[in-house]
């Protein structure tokens, strides 16, 4: 049984969740990779380096990429083992707050 406390855990676990679900339905039925982001790099921890004279630096933002020719083959069936792996991970994530009824299974 689910505990009250992991309940916003859950709630994050399971749209995620269906999101990767939806994400393979679609692959499944032709549907392709049309963009992808790139996130920022980790800033370190601790003191952060001076800022070179005469102003700030800028700081690393996540890049989105939109394709304009379809995504090959390999790597959408790459895509799909990654999201079929992830969506592994999330059900057992919810199994172990102890969601019974995990999107995928309620199909």
């Amino acid at each position: 049984m689910t505990e009250y406390t992991d309940i916003p855990q859950v709630n994050v676990l399971y749209g995620e969740c269906e999101r990767t679900q939806q994400a393979i339905d679609n692959i499944d039925k032709g549907g392709t990779l049309t963009n992808f982001t790139i996130g920022s790099p980790p800033q370190p921890m601790g003191v952060q380096p001076t800022p070179p004279i005469g102003g700030m630096t800028t700081p690393s933002t996540p890049v989105t990429i939109t394709l304009d020719t379809p995504a090959s083959d390999q790597l959408i069936t790459d895509l799909r083992a990654w999201l079929v792996a992830r969506q592994a991970n999330l059900e057992q994530q919810l199994a172990d707050l102890g969601v019974t009824s995990p999107p995928a299974l309620r199909k």
